[in-house]
């Protein structure tokens, strides 16, 4: 939710590759009715948590992306998405009918900063 308690939606991947980091973002505030897709062009990744990071669709406007699973059923998973004048940030279950699961697999995530082979 926003900081007017307006529900934020989002849909990600982000992964690691053999050519380096891809994936998208698309995040949806339905208060301000803003809507952010980006690209992603750089990943790090530990057990638990993705920081990941790239460009919006068409811009040169930086994002920042962390998740955080903190297993099952999601509720307490975290989601943070950052650029300039916009950020949102919470756990996904919250007593205001939030929802969704945040699935971390690590198994083959290496670190690659900036989107460096």
């Amino acid at each position: 939710f926003n900081a007017d308690g307006k529900k934020v939606t989002f849909g990600l991947v982000a992964q690691t590759g053999k050519k380096g980091p891809k994936g998208n973002i698309t995040v949806q505030d339905k208060g301000t009715k803003q809507r952010f897709k980006g690209r992603v062009d750089s990943i790090t990744c530990g057990p638990k948590t993705v920081t990941f990071g790239g460009l919006l669709k068409d811009t040169t406007i930086p994002f920042t992306v962390v998740v955080t699973d903190n297993g099952e059923p999601g509720t307490l998973d975290f989601f943070s998405f950052q650029a300039p004048d916009y950020s949102v940030a919470g756990n996904l279950g919250t007593d205001k009918n939030g929802g969704g699961n945040i699935q971390v697999q690590s198994s083959n995530c290496d670190e690659i900063p900036n989107g460096l082979k």
